[in-house]
């Protein structure tokens, strides 16, 4: 089984270290993707955890 699809099985089977993994492999889009026009927006960042956390959650494997 590949890296990634082992580390997604575990994270939706509540492996809170391998879910921490993933969100850090994320992190650096999500906080670039946080900015409108230039500037940080910290409610923008959170929705997209939180949207990054249904797809973990929802993804079929």
């Amino acid at each position: 089984m590949k890296g990634f699809k082992r580390l997604l099985m575990k994270a939706q089977l509540g492996d809170k270290d391998a879910l921490r993994v993933i969100l850090e492999l994320y992190r650096g889009l999500i906080v670039k993707e946080s900015s409108i026009e230039g500037t940080f927006d910290e409610d923008l960042m959170q929705n997209l955890y939180d949207t990054l956390l249904a797809c973990i959650r929802h993804f079929h494997i």
